[in-house]
């Protein structure tokens, strides 16, 4: 099987030594522009031109269109390839791909032919006049759908002898013969519907990429606040619900914080975590924290892809400020003030519990108008 993909319309032919499956092929094509589809790309292919283009997601998928190009006996697949920078498909993509399986449709036809003439010869005298009488009758319209639809429209463009294409009989065997190969390849339910890629995935698959996060190293100051942003793609089939993935602090002085989600992230969208780190009231020198996503099912996390991690510095001020200290962030996704009273309480907790930082700032946040010793003695009735 040749294997051939497309790239900003420049066309490449995969060796058949890689491409037996598609782990090869994606690394074939990341050899071919390592430096344009480092960051990652998608692979598209099509098996009729009335339908979208089908991403290719997994091997399961990649196995399935091959052995249909094979039954089929179409020799070639082609591929479009697009980069995370140019992730949707163009007029000329499309055309591309539609482009290589209308020639190879074209080529099936003879093998319907000889099908067709095969049923005919097989059929009593009588039959074969009962199908011209039928042929007065009205047609119906619409008679199948998708691939079907396309194989039937080249058939009744065929002149064959004793033969009426229009005729109901006919149409109705040509969709049993197809229906019957696409069934076998589980690409048609019920024999009516194309259904290559579900709206619900069987195997929900959590994957993400970094995109953007702010420094390796934060310096910060005691009694000061940082504002720390993440941008992450979602690389998986599986939409993002705020609230239910999180990006948790596993090692470090943050450990065990959750930052939520800005808004739900769709499959291939970018989801924004940000949250004000309060600095522990001691210096910290090098000190290495470390995040990773979660999926949360009830109060159980299921960790996913890759850490992100920072190095944090805190370092005590000399100079000493009068004036109130406030931060005020005017970003209407994430907007709040931080001041001396809730710093004063979130250290208090630290220092008299013995609690993390963040723990003690998430506590304060959802009881902010408790005094010092009121806060002490919720927290201890809540864990008791």
């Amino acid at each position: 099987m040749n294997i051939k993909f497309v790239y900003n319309q420049k066309t490449h032919k995969i060796s058949s030594k890689k491409n037996q499956t598609l782990a090869e092929v994606r690394g074939a094509i990341l050899n071919v522009y390592p430096n344009e589809l480092q960051n990652g790309f998608t692979i598209y292919a099509t098996l009729d031109q009335t339908q979208p283009p089908y991403q290719l997601q997994d091997e399961q998928f990649f196995s399935r269109v091959k052995d249909l190009y094979t039954h089929l006996g179409w020799q070639s697949i082609k591929f479009i390839v697009k980069d995370i920078n140019n992730p949707q498909l163009t007029a000329d993509d499309i055309n591309a791909l539609n482009q290589s399986v209308v020639i190879k449709q074209n080529v099936q036809l003879s093998q319907f032919d000889d099908i067709l003439q095969k049923k005919v010869a097989d059929q009593p005298k009588e039959e074969k006049q009962e199908i011209k009488q039928i042929n007065t009758q009205e047609q119906q319209n619409n008679v199948a759908e998708g691939f079907t639809q396309q194989i039937i429209q080249q058939i009744n463009k065929l002149s064959l002898q004793d033969v009426d294409c229009n005729n109901e009989e006919f149409k109705k065997f040509i969709i049993e013969q197809v229906d019957e190969r696409l069934v076998f390849h589980g690409i048609i339910v019920n024999n009516k519907k194309p259904q290559v890629q579900k709206e619900n995935p069987i195997n929900p698959q959590y994957k993400m990429q970094v995109i953007y996060k702010q420094n390796n190293e934060i310096q910060m100051e005691i009694g000061k606040p940082y504002k720390w942003e993440v941008h992450l793609k979602n690389d998986g089939n599986v939409i993002w619900k705020k609230g239910a993935v999180k990006l948790v602090g596993i090692a470090g002085t943050y450990k065990d914080l959750k930052i939520e989600l800005q808004n739900d992230v769709k499959p291939q969208e970018e989801g924004l975590f940000s949250y004000v780190l309060n600095p522990p009231v001691y210096e910290v020198n090098n000190v290495s924290n470390e995040f990773k996503l979660a999926h949360f099912n009830g109060n159980r996390p299921e960790f996913f892809g890759q850490k992100v991690c920072f190095c944090l510095f805190v370092k005590n001020n000399i100079e000493k400020n009068e004036r109130p200290s406030t931060i005020t962030q005017k970003d209407a996704k994430f907007n709040a003030t931080i001041n001396d009273s809730k710093l004063q309480k979130i250290n208090k907790l630290t220092e008299i519990l013995g609690i993390h930082n963040s723990q003690a700032q998430q506590f304060v946040e959802e009881n902010q108008n408790l005094m010092i010793e009121e806060l002490v003695q919720a927290f201890l009735d809540k864990k008791n």
